[in-house]
Formats: C-alpha cells, sequence, structure tokens
C-alpha cells in the first residue's frame, strides 16, 4: 500500500510530493551505507515481526517508522519513528514527514481500532507528540491518539 502525502521543503516554503510504503529488503543496505539514521539499529530489525514505513522522496528515505498492532491496548503502537539527519532541527531540509507518517498509521488504525493510536515516549519526545500532534498522555510511558484526534491528524497530514 503506497500512499502519496504532501510535505514542505522549507527553503522554498513549498510542498512537494512524497511516498509512504513500506520498507522493501534493500533499503536495509542503503540505510547502513549513507548513515543518514543513526539513533536505531534498523539494520537489525531486517526480520523484525514488526511492520516498517519509510516517507520517501525520489528514492531517498526521509523518516522510517515501525509499528505493530497492540491487542492489549487496541491500538496500533509505534515503536520507533526516525527522521534522516537531515531533517530534524532548525535546519532540516523537508517539514510535516513525521506528521505524515504518524497520520498514516492513525489512518490503518481506523480500519482496525477504532483510531487508537500509541507511541513510547522519551523524554525530549513527550512534549512533541503532545503539542503538535495533539495526543495525550497514556500510561507512565506512552502518549494516545484516539478516533477523533486520529481524524483531525488524517485530514490535516494526508
Amino acid at each position: 500500500m503506497n500512499k502519496k502525502v504532501k510535505i514542505l521543503d522549507v527553503k522554498l516554503n513549498k510542498l512537494t510530493e512524497a511516498v509512504i510504503s513500506k520498507i522493501k529488503a534493500i533499503d536495509f543496505d542503503a540505510l547502513a551505507e549513507n548513515q543518514a539514521f543513526k539513533t536505531f539499529d534498523w539494520d537489525g530489525r531486517v526480520n523484525s515481526l514488526h511492520q516498517i514505513y519509510r516517507l520517501i522522496k525520489a528514492d531517498t528515505i526521509l523518516r522510517l517508522v515501525q509499528i505493530f498492532y497492540n491487542e492489549y491496548f487496541d491500538a496500533i503502537e509505534i515503536n520507533i519513528l526516525e527522521s534522516s539527519h537531515e531533517n530534524v532541527g532548525r535546519n532540516k531540509t523537508y517539514d510535516y514527514i513525521a506528521g505524515c507518517l504518524i497520520a498514516f498509521v492513525c489512518l490503518r488504525s481506523l480500519k482496525k481500532y477504532s483510531g487508537n493510536v500509541i507511541a513510547i515516549h522519551q523524554k525530549e519526545t513527550k512534549e512533541i507528540y503532545i503539542g503538535k500532534y495533539n495526543m495525550v498522555v497514556f500510561g507512565d510511558h506512552y502518549v494516545k491518539s484516539d478516533n477523533f484526534n486520529s481524524r483531525l491528524l488524517v485530514d490535516g497530514y494526508l
């Protein structure tokens, strides 16, 4: 399932097209070579049972998300969400890439779990999930998007 999305080219202040698709085996070699993703060991996840999706522009991976279906919480769980190093911080090349991937996960959840999406957060990401994506604190280590918020994210980013 490929999903076309619009991301913001920060320098041009213009929306441009990108695609979200399931990661391919060959992508793991490219990730290891270009070192754009340094926080997580993506190569070690090549045989993971969790699903991994990529947001790409012109065959360049800009962001990755790893998800799994969490039956206990009746939700899709975002296990890992990581941007390439050139798309983080004030000098990033593109914006909206995290929002597009989170909204993509919300869309998948609307079909299976009434829109419930949870994400494990780190100290530095908790406020971003809450402030930018209107998620709420859920337990000690999670944030959550419910049906209403997931629909807003889908409408806003997809």
